[in-house]
């Protein structure tokens, strides 16, 4: 019998999407592969329930172990020794991890997958490092480009990744699109559009909290922020819209922070709006664990709240707008304004600005029934199928030394 080949796949960031896209890549290698497989996450609890819930017939080709988040820092003294440390730090813990699944699994991978590859990416280390660290083709989805941030702000970069340098490196994969060319010139290697998937989880189910918004809304249109909550989310500016529009409006804060300091963060959100204790508010500060009471919960707005601000990338947000046909509003400003206005997906407003989101929804539930919304054409373009060209196309051209 032909021994099965391996595939490792990590994610070290536990926290907002990254364990939805880490689901929805490992369902790909058990529903189209026959790989065996190695998971190296954050939580290995939480994703070997569940395997065993949803692919409990695939547990045998598995190998699940634990990994620590340490992100990749910028100087933080004057001792070079302890600065080059600190960047080295994530590689040594993602080549410590691979090198023990690769004992688990009894054998090499035939290349290793990142759900998130920013750390490894801003560490700015020698590529001769690099080289010596990783031996394994690999590649990985680069989630926050700061080329984007760059480009959309009107100044260079300030850390140039010479990972990608590296001959283990098959080329990066990003979110962001219209920036293939530029980023693929400057980073020196192939950089490929990834679309940004969303869970699609159905939405029929039994919702506490659905009954509690809808009760509470009293028959004014819904406006919600579910998920991460965090001020560059625009959730002031939603609060402020909130605190002058209490007769037309009501609004839904739903979510938490597990990132790093994401307790103190979640703090100050509370005692902010601890003060004004707004009729028209509904708050909810925990995560909704299913996903399907999680798009129910979306489906219920009338409109998403997704006015981020400082924040020049795109969201999957727009994925889950797009899939259960529900309008969002967003900043005119970076990738998520240009989808908006390129499907025609529901609001752009100025950042960071109560007053132009106020007149502009109002505006927009006073003409909403003439509206055609561009939904269908938006998760055509994102949905998880696509994705899963992008690692058909990735298992057929890794031997090849790049992606294609």
């Amino acid at each position: 019998m032909k021994r099965r080949q391996n595939v490792i796949l990590v994610e070290d960031r536990w926290w907002s999407h990254h364990p939805m896209w880490y689901r929805i890549i490992l369902k790909y290698f058990f529903e189209k592969t026959n790989y065996n497989i190695g998971l190296i996450c954050a939580f290995p609890e939480d994703i070997k329930s569940w395997i065993e819930e949803n692919y409990p017939q695939e547990i045998g080709r598995t190998n699940i172990q634990y990994l620590k988040y340490y992100q990749a820092l910028n100087n933080r003294s004057h001792n070079r020794i302890y600065n080059f440390y600190l960047k080295l730090r994530p590689l040594m813990t993602f080549r410590k991890a691979i090198n023990k699944m690769e004992e688990k699994m009894e054998g090499a991978p035939e290349f290793i997958f990142f759900g998130t590859v920013d750390d490894i990416l801003h560490t700015c280390l020698p590529t001769k490092v690099c080289n010596k660290l990783f031996t394994h083709p690999w590649t990985g989805i680069y989630h926050r480009p700061v080329h984007v941030e760059a480009i959309v702000s009107g100044c260079s970069p300030d850390r140039v990744a010479r990972v990608t340098a590296m001959e283990s490196c098959l080329g990066i994969y990003h979110f962001q699109e219209n920036f293939e060319e530029k980023m693929t010139r400057d980073f020196g290697v192939q950089m490929k559009y990834f679309p940004e998937f969303t869970d699609i989880s159905q939405e029929d189910c039994e919702s506490k909290i659905v009954s509690e918004i809808v009760e509470r809304s009293g028959g004014r249109k819904i406006i919600g922020v579910s998920g991460l909550l965090q001020p560059p989310k625009g959730i002031y500016t939603m609060h402020e819209v909130a605190r002058h529009t209490q007769d037309e409006f009501f609004f839904a804060f739903i979510g938490n922070n597990d990132t790093p300091g994401g307790a103190e963060v979640m703090k100050s959100i509370k005692q902010r709006f601890a003060v004004d204790n707004l009729e028209n508010v509904y708050t909810h500060y925990h995560y909704v664990e299913s996903h399907a009471e999680f798009n129910k919960i979306l489906k219920t707005f009338d409109l998403i709240w997704g006015a981020y601000e400082n924040f020049p990338w795109g969201s999957n947000h727009l994925g889950k707008a797009a899939s259960l046909k529900r309008p969002i509003i967003v900043s005119d400003s970076g990738v998520m304004g240009d989808r908006v206005k390129k499907y025609n997906m529901g609001i752009t407003i100025r950042e960071g600005s109560p007053l132009d989101a106020y007149l502009k929804i109002k505006e927009y539930f006073r003409s909403t029934d003439s509206k055609k919304h561009g939904f269908a054409s938006y998760w055509e373009d994102n949905c998880p199928e696509v994705a899963y060209r992008h690692f058909d196309n990735l298992r057929e051209s890794y031997q090849y030394g790049r992606i294609y």
